[in-house]
C-alpha cells in the first residue's frame, strides 16, 4: 500500500547506525566490533499543514489500514519531491 499523495511542508530524515558493539582492553583501548551491514533506526518524519479534512482522513485511515507502524508501506513521488 501507498502512502496518500500529499506533498509534505517538512521532511526530516535520520539515517539511523549500523549496530555494532565496543569492547575496552585491560590498557584502556577500545575496539569496535560491527554486529550487522544494515542501518537500525531509520527515522523519516513529515509535517505537514493547511490539510483539509480530506487530506487528514487519507492519512488516518492509511495508518489505520497499516496497523499504526507494524505494516511496510511506499511513499509516493509527490512525498519525495
Amino acid at each position: 500500500m501507498t502512502f496518500p499523495s500529499l506533498v509534505p511542508s517538512v521532511r526530516t530524515f535520520t539515517p539511523g547506525n549500523i549496530p555494532q558493539n565496543n569492547q575496552a582492553s585491560l590498557t584502556g583501548v577500545v575496539t569496535g566490533f560491527r554486529r550487522g551491514n544494515r542501518r537500525t533506526n531509520q527515522t523519516l518524519s513529515l509535517s505537514f499543514t493547511n490539510l483539509s479534512e480530506t487530506q487528514l482522513n487519507l492519512i488516518k485511515s492509511h495508518y489505520i489500514d497499516r496497523q499504526g507502524t507494524f505494516d511496510i508501506f511506499f511513499l509516493s513521488s509527490e512525498v519525495w519531491s
